[in-house]
């Protein structure tokens, strides 16, 4: 009983005083999802003036750039530590495509077959232009490859050729032994001056985004040292990007959102937080964890809202008169959407269906190691 008052003491307190400890790593890495998710939503939401205000409109651009280079940062980091740890090891392979499968596709099949099927019947201003071969395109992950049929369905998907594309090429730089981040990042920053001088990036958009999955892999090997030379090169970078010049650098955004990712991956890698720092985090994190299902979802509904526009305009005081309330409407049907997606779709599929799929295809023999 003793004990169990001490125990009941020590957690009171703790939870009063934020002493208990928290992976501040992980948080930071949903937070930054949760970062990227919002920068991009906010870059699409300025049609008939939703969820948006003078500055939000004039840097549209740079926020969509910044929000998507930093999903890409991540992916590199995320993925590869992934394929580190699972290529090489007994059914690892199996177990590698499996857990990619379950985290990107059922919720991406499902979005294809929403736009395509229902939402006619929903209603939106967007109108998906779409036959057999574009469907197939898109099944196939090839809707950015050249020629590009990424804006016929849904235009964020264009990112996922990308990422499955990187997705394929980990296990096939693992297998062959290329461990070497500095030669993956030297190449993927070579072979992108090559295609930009020779202006061919438009048949192989790739190479302008390997480089973000590039200096993912980088801070993924790198001790703490090249780690903090990293980054103070990036944010010099950056700060010449944005600064540097009478004009924002056009590529700004990308450079700042690599940056970015890769600052708070290195500050944040081993440490922990404590419960205080934690639920200030939460609303971040939160975002984070229905980040892919809010990134796939957002174009849309802020396209359906835009169809609806005349009945909320009629019965809800305030809406085209007041930024505020359009925004905060328009920003919590988007969480609120996702969260579903999160919940109903994309949950399920990475846990008891990756647990299903393993079961069948990547089981370990008795005995293995």
């Amino acid at each position: 009983m003793q004990w169990g008052l001490v125990s009941c003491l020590d957690s009171y307190l703790s939870w009063l005083f934020g002493r208990m400890k928290y992976n501040l790593h992980s948080k930071s890495i949903d937070a930054l999802r949760g970062i990227a998710a919002s920068t991009v939503f906010f870059a699409h939401s300025d049609t008939s003036g939703l969820a948006t205000n003078a500055w939000l409109s004039a840097n549209k651009g740079f926020l969509g750039d910044f929000g998507v280079y930093v999903f890409f940062c991540l992916s590199g980091y995320l993925i590869w530590q992934s394929g580190s740890r699972l290529i090489g090891a007994n059914q690892g392979l199996s177990r590698y495509v499996i857990h990619r499968f379950t985290r990107l596709v059922p919720l991406y099949l499902f979005n294809i077959f929403i736009i395509t099927v229902l939402l006619g019947y929903i209603g939106s201003r967007w109108v998906p232009q779409y036959d057999f071969t574009i469907i197939l395109r898109h099944l196939v992950f090839s809707q950015d490859l050249y020629p590009s049929v990424s804006r016929a369905i849904n235009p964020v998907l264009w990112t996922l050729t990308h990422e499955v594309t990187y997705y394929i090429l980990v296990p096939l730089i693992l297998i062959v032994g290329i461990r070497s981040k500095t030669a993956i990042l030297l190449a993927s920053l070579v072979l992108y001056a090559v295609f930009l001088k020779a202006g061919w990036v438009g048949y192989l958009r790739f190479v302008e985004v390997f480089y973000a999955f590039a200096f993912g892999i980088y801070i993924a090997e790198a001790n703490v040292k090249e780690q903090w030379v990293a980054c103070v090169l990036a944010g010099a970078i950056t700060a010449y990007a944005l600064v540097g010049g009478s004009v924002i650098h056009p590529y700004a955004g990308r450079i700042a959102g690599i940056a970015f990712a890769m600052i708070i991956i290195a500050l944040t890698k081993g440490k922990e937080c404590s419960q205080t720092v934690s639920r200030l985090m939460t609303p971040l994190v939160f975002l984070g964890v229905i980040s892919y299902s809010l990134y796939i979802w957002h174009y849309q509904i802020i396209y359906v809202v835009e169809y609806y526009y005349p009945f909320f305009n009629h019965h809800i005081p305030g809406w085209s008169k007041y930024g505020l309330v359009s925004g905060a409407i328009l920003s919590a049907l988007c969480v609120f959407v996702s969260w579903l997606s999160y919940r109903f779709i994309e949950k399920p599929s990475m846990t008891s269906m990756r647990v299903k799929l393993e079961k069948r295809f990547a089981s370990v023999p008795v005995g293995a190691h």
